[in-house]
């Protein structure tokens, strides 16, 4: 209770006691003249106002405290996303000022997150469910975040963002493979299970910067991680806001990089386990810059699809894979399938077809030595197109294998209509199996269903003999990964091709 009731309670308690002690004293001897009653009068009109004061009071404080209620509501409105309970974007460009002040000098990263084709959810879930997805996406967001995070809705509908103090490029590269595969998993949704791919843009903060700087190129980053398809991340890097000179410069210096013999291509084994025979390579792009080193396939193949150059790069690369396969039969080795990926700009473009019918006939290869990697998102966004082309490559006699299966929204619905004869199984479901019995059902499932369509499954990123036996348990043969060899040159391959090395 607030002083000023109390005083008022206290005046009156004691006016009345007053007038009753002195009645009680002296009250036969009074004598109720003009001059008395008008003394009583203002005793009484005294205890009214103090009490009518009291009352006014009371209410007054009843309004600030509902006022101040009031105002609480609308800050909650003002600061926090009401789907998820997670701060708003305005709420975390001030919390990101914030704690770049308060961490002046350190590393701060800043992560901007997509759920990848959410028109396509909205579609196909309504806005209830759709609603409901993205508070569970929340939730597991949430549990991927680590202690000195702070996540938070995105300034867009299917987006979040997350502040990270004192990280380096390293640790945040590690939180946003956690969170692509953490993302994988499928949702339970409606007694089904439903699964969602997402893009992660990354930044890291230097002094100069501002915190809507950082978040700005943490978007820039997002957006090419988006042009790379499902479940990527990708950091940002100063080049991306270099002006036109210098964005030729880095154009010419990939360009000129196959004139410069600066790509190179690596083999990475695929092991029929049940007869421990090499079944096939995988071929993967390398590029060694003279002055920048290694650089990662998962920068520059972005960049080519951005300026226009991955034709040339795809074209170069199936050159290069037929060629070793014909400088290998000469050798005398028996030959295997190899497998080339490719993006979507290559299905798009229209030129692939003919592209390998030419690097076929120019080196006399027969197709059946040559396979087709593609990812589901090589065909989601136009659909039919992308089907007939992969129809006419097969018709080539090249087969064709569904790259990073499980991790699209429609899997099981377009693989009946994929043009496949293999089915990759994607590393983020092997790498947990033995742990998480969702994997296993999901590995169980895709096997079952790929085995009725006539198609292999072959499982990626095996690196135990755990991992191994499991797979082979749930019949499962073809496997790829470092349980068996990383990537090698060309001349490495020749223990592969005559069996030596499976012996040892």
């Amino acid at each position: 209770m607030h002083d000023r009731r109390v005083t008022a309670m206290l005046a009156a308690m004691l006016m009345v006691a007053s007038w009753f002690i002195v009645y009680m004293e002296y009250g036969p001897a009074l004598r109720f003249d003009l001059s008395s009653v008008a003394l009583g009068l203002v005793s009484i009109g005294l205890l009214l106002l103090l009490l009518q004061f009291w009352h006014l009071q009371a209410s007054t404080e009843n309004q600030l405290k509902a006022l101040q209620e009031r105002l609480d509501q609308l800050q909650s409105l003002a600061y926090q996303d009401q789907l998820t309970g997670l701060p708003n974007y305005p709420a975390f460009v001030e919390l990101a000022d914030e704690r770049l002040l308060t961490h002046a000098g350190l590393h701060n990263g800043v992560l901007a997150i997509t759920i990848e084709r959410y028109d396509y959810l909205f579609d196909v879930l309504g806005h209830d469910g759709l609603d409901e997805l993205m508070q569970q996406a929340a939730e597991r967001l949430q549990g991927a975040c680590g202690k000195g995070d702070s996540l938070a809705r995105g300034d867009v509908q299917d987006g979040f963002v997350i502040f990270h103090s004192n990280i380096d490029e390293d640790e945040l590269a590690q939180l946003a493979e956690r969170i692509v595969t953490l993302m994988k998993q499928p949702f339970a949704f409606q007694s089904s299970a439903m699964m969602l791919t997402v893009a992660v843009g990354m930044s890291v903060h230097t002094p100069s910067e501002a915190a809507e700087t950082l978040i700005d190129q943490a978007k820039q980053a997002l957006k090419i991680a988006l042009q790379r398809g499902g479940d990527q991340w990708y950091l940002y890097h100063p080049h991306m806001e270099q002006d036109t000179s210098e964005r030729f410069y880095l154009h010419n210096a990939l360009f000129n990089a196959l004139a410069n013999n600066e790509l190179s291509v690596v083999y990475q084994p695929q092991i029929d386990a049940f007869n421990n025979t090499l079944s096939g390579f995988e071929a993967l792009l390398r590029w060694h810059h003279p002055s920048l080193g290694n650089i990662s396939p998962l920068e520059f193949i972005p960049l080519a699809e951005e300026i226009g150059l991955i034709g040339d790069l795809g074209r170069w690369l199936i050159g290069q894979v037929c060629k070793q396969q014909i400088d290998w039969q000469q050798q005398g080795f028996s030959l295997v399938p190899v497998a080339v990926n490719v993006s979507p700009v290559q299905i798009s473009q229209g030129d692939l077809v003919d592209d390998l019918e030419d690097q076929l006939a120019r080196w006399n290869l027969a197709p059946k030595y040559l396979e087709i990697e593609v990812t589901e998102n090589c065909v989601m966004n136009n659909f039919e197109d992308a089907i007939a082309t992969l129809k006419a490559i097969r018709n080539i006699g090249i087969e064709i294998a569904i790259d990073d299966f499980g991790t699209g929204y429609s899997s099981l619905n377009y693989l009946k209509r994929l043009p496949g004869h293999k089915v990759k199984i994607d590393r983020a479901f092997v790498q947990e199996m033995h742990e998480d019995s969702d994997d296993q059902a999901i590995i169980q499932a895709v096997i079952s269903i790929s085995s009725q369509l006539g198609m292999q499954v072959l499982a990626e990123g095996v690196e135990t003999n755990q991992q191994k036996d499991l797979l082979m348990h749930l019949g499962c043969n073809l496997m790829q990964g470092y349980l068996y060899s990383k990537p090698l040159a060309a001349e490495d391959c020749q223990p592969w091709l005559t069996g030596q090395a499976l012996l040892s």
